[in-house]
């Protein structure tokens, strides 16, 4: 099953599906916005039942980005700040765990220019 943008109805549905269906059916999330933006328990639900094989968002107002690629043994997350207008970003961070907002914050506010 694949999903594109997934809304929040279409959200229920796949938490449903979720549960109901064998272990060998396949869902896969393109654009589904379940981490970085708006937190309900609908987004953090499915977030944590759903690993991501990409993700890449933009935070600190453009400065720097959270990434991650899924690959075989370690997939960490990585945090990297770029100066604007510049898209050439440098690593701060690096994580197995997905950095919760307060540790974004907390990272960049560390690695501010003086």
């Amino acid at each position: 099953v694949v999903m594109v943008a997934p809304r929040k109805a279409q959200l229920e549905a796949i938490a449903k599906a979720v549960e109901e269906v064998d272990s060998k059916t396949c869902f896969i999330l393109l654009n589904a916005r379940l981490r970085g933006g708006r937190r309900d328990s609908l987004r953090q639900e499915l977030a944590t039942a759903f690993i991501p094989a990409f993700h890449v968002r933009l935070v600190a107002k453009g400065e720097g980005l959270v990434f991650r690629q899924l690959q075989d043994g370690s997939s960490p997350w990585i945090l990297a700040r770029r100066k604007l207008p510049s898209t050439i970003a440098t690593e701060v961070s690096r994580s197995l765990e997905e950095p919760m907002p307060n540790r974004i914050e907390e990272v960049f506010a560390q690695s501010a220019d003086p």
